[in-house]
């Protein structure tokens, strides 16, 4: 971050230290991690739906799976799940893993109405120090051009696909199609975003 934007998120921090009680809650290292999941799921979609957008948790199936999958990343000690709450209120909220040296950041969520107080970014940066303390090298945005990513001076990787299919046009032509819907969804969100 810009040595601006760290004052910002410094003097954010002091101002809501007046205010509220401010608690950084490490559900990664806690028994009770679903209810942890709960209320990111909770804050996600309340931050999607402020935007007048379902979110990634909207589906049942969706939230069922990430929470079979920080079962097993809590037993093998890679899941990272953090929490700011403001007095005893969970605000903010952050999924991933750790892998080796590196943080991989899945889902975040913030309640819109603490947005002002930046709550996002001040759970992010009491991270970020923690994973330094443990050792860790990289803390990764994961996909999506969000602004608040290139906030914190992020370099951009590109992903590749590789698509194989059969000789033909069968196979070619279906092989457009999907490129052409993943085309117009990709211009879909993105039209959404600007709005």
């Amino acid at each position: 971050m810009s040595r601006n934007q760290r004052k910002n998120l410094y003097r954010t921090g002091r101002r809501l230290k007046e205010t509220f009680e401010v608690e950084f809650v490490d559900y990664s290292q806690l028994e009770s991690f679903p209810e942890g999941m709960r209320f990111l799921f909770d804050l996600h979609q309340k931050r999607w739906q402020s935007r007048g957008l379902p979110g990634i948790f909207a589906d049942r199936k969706v939230r069922d799976f990430n929470l079979d999958i920080s079962k097993k990343l809590f037993q093998r000690k890679w899941l990272s799940l953090f929490l700011l709450r403001l007095s005893g209120k969970p605000v903010s909220a952050a999924y991933g893993f750790k892998y080796r040296s590196k943080f991989c950041e899945y889902a975040t969520g913030f309640e819109p109405s603490y947005n002002k107080y930046n709550v996002g970014n001040l759970l992010r940066a009491h991270m970020i120090n923690q994973f330094i303390q443990e050792g860790l090298t990289e803390f990764d945005f994961m996909r999506g051009a969000e602004e608040y990513k290139e906030r914190w001076n992020t370099s951009i990787r590109w992903n590749r696909r590789a698509i194989i299919t059969r000789k033909g046009f069968p196979s070619a032509f279906r092989n457009w199609l999907c490129n052409q819907y993943t085309y117009q969804v990709r211009k879909a969100k993105h039209f959404l975003r600007l709005c």
